[in-house]
């Protein structure tokens, strides 16, 4: 009987040093992946934000204005998430770039909505304050 005891005891510490061992060996590249997956949706936002404003560029050179409105507003959400994550990150540097940018962005739109060309040079003083990212 104890020889049984001690049997089912030791299978229950193996079993158990099985599970703790696989749960430990399968959270080890958990944290790697999950930096990977923001920094990639960092530049993702970036990308978008960029290509926005190269849009509403073309579009207010084309004297677009209500799209190009619609480009902006676009970049102009892109950035909002972006400035989040940086200050989630506690990269504030970064985020007061975006929020910089942003702002540009903000007179590039009310200068469209008043159909001023000078919109054109807003959009592109906010391309220049966005940070790049390798």
């Amino acid at each position: 009987m104890i020889q049984k005891l001690k049997s089912v005891t030791l299978l229950l510490v193996a079993l158990a040093l099985a599970a703790a061992g696989g749960w430990i060996w399968g959270s080890a590249g958990t944290h790697q992946a999950e930096e990977a997956l923001r920094q990639s949706g960092v530049r993702l936002h970036l990308t978008s934000a960029r290509a926005q404003l190269l849009q509403a560029r073309v579009q207010l050179s084309e004297s677009n204005f209500g799209s190009a409105r619609q480009s902006l507003a676009a970049a102009s959400g892109d950035l909002q998430v972006l400035a989040a994550a940086f200050d989630k990150d506690g990269a504030k540097a970064a985020a007061d770039a975006v929020r910089r940018a942003d702002a540009k962005i903000g007179e590039a739109a009310d200068a469209a909505g008043r159909l001023d060309q000078s919109a054109q040079a807003h959009a592109a003083e906010a391309l220049k304050l966005l940070p790049t990212i390798p």
